[in-house]
């Protein structure tokens, strides 16, 4: 099977490591010609061993969201070119149709929660983005023949937003990257001991719907709650805007030395974050997914989440939960965590067999999405 593999719009965080692990499978399955269509971000990050075993690997220029039109003329003429029986484009929306076969990822979930923008301080903000949505609705709409996502809640919400048949839209369980569980293996586990400061890992890139902002506020409300040595650490480029504005709220509340960022990290060194930390935070208001989920499972670190259905569905009782707008519950959640090793040893056995039940393998989730590639060529345009 010829697989021509879009990843053109993956650009930053965890979208270019679910990437990186699709194309790692594709390039070593024997039973398939590959052509890689890819962000110069994500060709940095691609291992050399993979790109040689590519058909073809194509690095095209801006995204069209930032003006670069060229993009589409590229790719439509790759495609031309090459004629695949499929074409895969794992995170959506593309912004060019493709002749043959679609199958798009649908990782945006805030057009899946209409009360997702509803904390934006800024109105015009929040008009902006549900302007942008209405773009990409169009384009998902015209351009994706197939959907492949990651939770059973997804898909039914992306169903009833679209008002599409079940049977185009298929479900692959999220899991950790092959070169983190790599990564992870070659560390031989834990080797970090429990002390102070007690350290939580906050992994997640500059998004509104990340609700990274809340946390100098939680910072705050710890400190209320006593003298306790607690540091919270980002994984954003200490260059960029987003912590320029985390540090601004820091400044504020009077907790600077209480927060702290190593960096965008790159896929194969996240890992190491995990194991040097104590806990991890995910204060999304919203997901579609997340690898977070099965990478504090696997590193056997205790997951303190928000209350919300897609945490739910995904953690069951391996995670603390709590109510994303309000960082005294947060703070009460880690406080709680900290003072509590039984506990803390209690979340990271379930977060173990949650990882077994609910999430597949890397090499189990490739196998699942190949099958499903398989289908929507056969059954070919809708």
């Amino acid at each position: 099977m010829k697989l021509l593999l879009d990843c053109s719009r993956l650009t930053i965080g965890g979208g270019i490591q679910v990437g990186l692990g699709v194309v790692e499978h594709a390039a070593t399955d024997a039973s398939l010609e590959v052509f890689l269509v890819c962000s110069s971000e994500m060709a940095r990050q691609l291992a050399p061993e993979f790109v040689r075993l590519l058909s073809k690997c194509y690095v095209v220029g801006e995204s069209v969201a930032a003006g670069g039109v060229e993009q589409i003329r590229q790719i439509s003429a790759i495609e031309c070119a090459l004629s695949p029986d499929v074409v895969f484009t794992v995170f959506g929306p593309s912004y060019w149709r493709s002749r043959t076969v679609n199958l798009q990822g649908f990782a945006l979930g805030k057009m899946l929660y209409a009360d997702s923008r509803q904390g934006y301080p800024s109105r015009l903000t929040r008009w902006r983005e549900q302007a942008v949505d209405s773009v990409k609705k169009m384009f998902l709409r015209r351009n994706a023949d197939y959907f492949l996502v990651e939770t059973e809640v997804v898909k039914y919400r992306l169903a009833e937003l679209f008002d599409m048949p079940l049977d185009r839209i298929y479900v692959v369980g999220n899991s950790v990257s092959p070169v983190f569980e790599r990564r992870y293996h070659d560390l031989a586990g834990d080797f970090h001991e429990d002390g102070q400061p007690f350290t939580v890992f906050v992994p997640a890139s500059f998004y509104h719907h990340k609700n990274l902002e809340v946390v100098p506020r939680v910072a705050a409300a710890l400190q209320l709650l006593g003298d306790l040595a607690v540091r919270f650490v980002f994984t954003l480029d200490p260059s960029s805007a987003g912590w320029a504005r985390i540090s601004q709220l820091a400044a504020q509340y009077g907790v600077a030395s209480m927060l702290a960022t190593v960096g965008e990290v790159p896929n194969q060194l996240m890992a190491d974050h995990y194991l040097a930390a104590d806990a991890v935070l995910c204060a999304s208001l919203v997901e579609s997914s997340t690898a977070v989920f099965p990478e504090a499972f696997l590193t056997g670190r205790p997951l303190i989440v928000s209350d919300r259905d897609f945490a739910r569905q995904l953690c069951g009782s391996a995670a603390l939960y709590f109510d994303p707008h309000d960082p005294q519950s947060i703070a009460a959640t880690v406080l709680r965590l900290m003072k509590n090793s039984v506990l803390r040893n209690e979340l990271v056995s379930a977060g173990r067999r949650a990882l077994s039940e609910v999430y597949p393998s890397p090499t189990q989730k490739w196998k699942l999405q190949l099958e499903v590639l398989r289908l929507v060529v056969a059954r070919g345009k809708p």
